[in-house]
């Protein structure tokens, strides 16, 4: 998270120019990562276990806040705009590593009842 402000409040970063929708594909990237390191640190606490048992929908929930908030924050800062295209692809990057982590679940189930069989 540290990093991700980082980029937002480097002005000069904004006048890097990159090929039409580059930048949007590093957004679902960055949010997947995110979301990955959110929901681990959510599993591997055991202060709260509410969040523990909901760990990858607190994880995509927390993540697309904070791509929300990231960029409001950049509306403030100069040579820097607010797009809701990257808050969506911020979301489609959490979304991505959920539905991936879901249906991986899924396929070692399966692949536990086949060996029980």
């Amino acid at each position: 998270m540290i990093f991700i402000f980082f980029l937002s409040s480097w002005s000069a970063f904004a006048t890097l120019q990159s090929p039409k929708g580059l930048d949007k594909i590093f957004h679902a990237i960055m949010w997947f990562v995110l979301c990955f390191l959110t929901r681990r640190a959510f599993f591997f606490q055991e202060r709260f276990g509410w969040l523990r048992r909901h760990d990858i929908w607190a994880a995509l929930m927390a993540t697309t806040l904070y791509g929300g908030l990231d960029e409001y924050y950049q509306s403030f800062v100069p040579a820097r705009t607010s797009d809701i295209a990257d808050v969506v692809a911020d979301f489609t990057g959490a979304l991505l590593f959920v539905l991936l982590f879901l249906s991986g679940g899924r396929l070692r189930r399966r692949r536990e009842n086949v060996e029980e069989v």
